[in-house]
Parts: structure tokens; sequence; C-alpha cells
């Protein structure tokens, strides 16, 4: 625990958040398919969206942007413009929609050598570039909000990390601002520490999968914390033994490319297969009921639990948690979450990830307005 929050303390702290469909549940927030996280809303509130955010948050010296006072622009607002989709929205009112002139300007103080600027792209003409300039000394040129279609529908969130000399007021400007047509520039926020989280989960996929793609999926992120919700599908798919020895093949890989990363597993919870024989039942299981069946499936989750006490890291078993809360109430379908579902799990990570830390308590919560 306390090795989580000291590193959630660091500048340069790098967050992977991976597994299969648990990781983003887009479930009960969209309707339609959506195959990996990066296909996915930006601001739907899902467990794994509020952990990011929070994390963003972690800074004594975090700013909202809608806090913060811009000079020199049309207008403010918290309503994405030209945008018919809630879910491209970052954090609704807490986010600074800026309709930009030629500059803006804003003033942030901190005692640290780094400014964090969170910025997020668009895919439309408002989409622009321009060059940021701190205590009127160029800093970054040439930042770019113009959104790829094929990540986030185009609305992905980024950082712009700063480097700062003195312990004083800053003053930030956006230069040089071009656009195709109106620029606007959405500030989700300024903060201090430059902890960055990435999402690379994909669905239907089983421990194997991870280990066959590991540098797409994990290896190039070279995590330092690493989130991982795996199972759901090992249960139908993989035999026990060559679910426990996945695990210990992943956590190899990981730590060879990575070797002090702290891990958090997350096993899955009751699904519907636990009750109800299926066609895709493993041959194991064919026929039986009841406890037999809750046994079988149950095991992968004590599996999982035995391996991360083996290295010494954090598990979260669903059926441990939820194992109080009527099964309507979090669970959306067979297996994955409704968004009260996702408020607890989100609440119990960032709970073991940051105890005591500087997030708004109120905004994890996947059903906010």
């Amino acid at each position: 625990m306390e090795d989580l929050c000291s590193l959630l303390n660091k500048n340069g702290t790098r967050v992977l958040i991976t597994g299969d469909s648990l990781s983003y549940n887009r479930y009960d927030f969209d309707p339609n398919f959506r195959t990996e996280s990066s296909f996915c809303y930006p601001g739907m509130p899902s467990w794994s969206t509020l952990v990011l955010e929070a994390i963003y948050q972690n800074d004594p010296y975090y700013k909202f942007g809608n806090d913060i006072s811009i000079n020199g622009c049309k207008s403010v607002t918290n309503i994405l413009p030209d945008c018919d989709e809630p879910m491209c929205m970052l954090l609704h009112s807490r986010t600074a929609i800026i309709k930009s002139r030629e500059m803006l300007s804003f003033t942030y103080s901190c005692p640290t050598d780094k400014i964090v600027l969170y910025l997020q792209k668009r895919p439309d003409a408002h989409g622009c570039l321009f060059d940021i300039y701190i205590d009127g000394k160029p800093s970054a040129c040439n930042v770019s909000t113009v959104g790829n279609p094929e990540r986030y529908h185009g609305w992905e969130r980024f950082m712009v990390i700063l480097n700062v000399t003195g312990d004083h007021e800053h003053i930030i400007e956006f230069q040089n601002i071009r656009c195709t047509g109106t620029a606007y520039i959405t500030l989700a926020g300024v903060g201090s520490r430059g902890v960055e989280v990435y999402h690379s989960g994909i669905g239907s996929r089983t421990v194997s999968y991870f280990t066959e793609n590991f540098e797409e999926r994990i290896g190039k992120y070279k995590p330092d914390i690493f989130i991982f919700p795996i199972g759901a599908n090992d249960q139908m798919l993989l035999s026990h033994s060559q679910f426990k020895n996945g695990l210990q093949e992943l956590t190899d890989m990981i730590l060879e490319c990575s070797s002090n990363c702290k891990m958090i597993f997350i096993a899955p919870g009751r699904g519907l297969h636990y009750e109800v024989p299926d066609s895709s039942d493993p041959t194991d299981i064919v026929g039986k009921l009841g406890t037999e069946r809750f046994a079988y499936f149950s095991q992968y989750n004590k599996i999982l639990n035995e391996h991360a006490e083996k290295i010494g890291a954090v598990c979260i078993d669903m059926l441990t948690l939820f194992k109080d809360i009527p099964i309507p109430e979090w669970r959306f379908d067979n297996i994955h979450l409704t968004k009260y579902g996702n408020t607890i799990l989100a609440k119990e990570m960032i709970h073991i990830l940051m105890p005591n830390g500087y997030y708004v308590e109120e905004l994890i919560d996947a059903n906010r307005k």
C-alpha cells in the first residue's frame, strides 16, 4: 500500500490499466459493442475512468479547469460545442471549454519544477495548434488538439508536461493559436505531478493473449503500476493449470521489462455461468450444477489470489467485494458491471492506491451527472 502511494506522489510514474472487457466495462453506459478501451468515449465513467481521474487529481496543487480564470478568451463554458455525445465530456462541469482568440493566458502557482496541463483532442474543425509560453518564454511548440477518430472517437485526453523554475506564480500563455474553424480548447485541469495513466484493455481475451501480445499491450508502457482484471474468459477457455502458468509467465515478463513494477489483479465476480449450464461449458464442468459449478469456477479466483500473495501483489476479488450486494445491483449481464458495480470497484481501487489522496470523493460515481 505504502509503495503504491509513494509511487503516485512521484513525477513520471507510469500506470497501466489493461485486461479483458472488464477493464473498460462499456456495459450500462454505451449500447454499442466496443472491442477495446480506445474505441470507447473518454468521458464514459466506468471504474477505470474514475480511477484515472482520481490519480490525476491526487495532487495538492491540482486545479479543475473551471476553477481557473482564463484571460483573453471569447468565452468559457462547460459544454462541448458541436458535440451531441455527453460521454465525450471530461468531468462534465469541472472542465473549461475555451473559445479562444489568437492568445489566452492564466496563472498557476506550485513549488515544484513541473506544470502539467490536462487537455483534450477533438476530431472536428475546432481542433487547433498552439504554442505554450511560461513567464514569457517558449516552453512547448505546435501543441495539437486535433484528434484521431480511431482513438476515443477523436476526443482523447492528453497531458502536456512543462518544466518551470522558481517557486512563484507562473504566467501560462497559449500563443499563435491556429485553426481552420473556430478554436475551442478543452482544459480539464492543471497540476504539478506528471503521473501518466495508460489503458490498453481489449475484450474477450485470456491471460494467454497478453503473454502472446506482450509488447503491444504491456511492454511498451514499462509500467510502474500494473492494474489487470483477468479471469472471466479464462474460466471458459483455459484449464486451471493453464491459467496458473499463464499468470506466472506474464508476471515474469512484466518484471523483466519493469523490475520494480507493483501489480494489482482483479478477479471476476459471480457470473451467470456459475448458476446456468451453457453449451460452451468446459469439459470438466459439463452436466454439473450447484456447489460443483461454484467450486470449479471460483478456483480461478483462488488461483489469482494465491498468485498475488506469492509475488507480493494486491488482488481485488469481486466474489468477495460484491458478496453482500444483491446480484442485480452490481451485475449488468453475465459478468460485466452496472453503474453501481463500477462505482464500488472504483472506490475500492482508489482507496487501495491512494487511501489519503487529494481526489474529490464525490466524483467517484458512475451515476454522476
